[in-house]
């Protein structure tokens, strides 16, 4: 049995499960609002300094 045929069955079936989960449950307004929030907060930790950023820091 391959082992990336075997961990890639076993993800599928969690992620279906976490879908079905998910569907079923009553949305929570106040977490996703934070999850998007914190998504937002670390795209900006990653993204690459502008042009901006580094005309102020020599200013």
């Amino acid at each position: 049995m391959k082992k990336d045929g075997l961990f890639a069955s076993i993800l599928q079936a969690v992620i279906e499960e976490e879908k079905k989960k998910v569907a079923t449950k009553r949305p929570d307004i106040a977490f996703n609002q934070k999850k998007q929030l914190w998504y937002m907060l670390m795209n900006q930790v990653d993204k690459e300094p502008d042009d901006t950023e580094e005309t102020l820091d020599t200013q």
